[in-house]
């Protein structure tokens, strides 16, 4: 991941939080993320408003992925995954993970929406 993508998921992470607090006509979202058949299993999935609130949740290892209080209406989808060859000094080895095409970082090149309705909902991501 280079440092503009990076910036571009840190950003993400802090728009979140004043974006999906608090209102009262949002939705919960769950799903599994899959590449070509196989779960991701790790990364962020984020859910970009039409009231410009972007909402993210965490890819666990087994593909599982949640994201709360996304506001009502239209969303584009983007899921960004971590660069497999990239470890913090001192800790752990990161998961396994699967290389997803780029265009899935990007909100408008994913190609993925959802309808959010209020209340909690499955939105599965079939990735090709």
């Amino acid at each position: 991941m280079n440092q503009r993508q990076i910036a571009v998921l840190l950003l993400s992470g802090l728009l979140a939080l004043p974006g999906c607090a608090g209102r009262a006509s949002t939705g919960n979202i769950s799903g599994v993320v899959k590449y070509k058949g196989e779960p991701v299993t790790a990364g962020t999935v984020s859910f970009f408003a039409e009231t410009n609130a972007v909402c993210s949740g965490q890819i666990d290892r087994d593909g599982n992925y949640t994201v709360i209080g996304v506001p009502t209406g239209n969303a584009k989808i983007t899921v960004q995954t971590p660069r497999a060859d990239i470890r913090m000094p001192g800790g752990e080895s990161p998961p396994k993970t699967i290389s997803i095409p780029t265009k899935y970082f990007d909100q408008d090149q994913s190609g993925l929406t959802h309808l959010v309705t209020k209340g909690q909902q499955t939105r599965d991501l079939n990735l090709d």
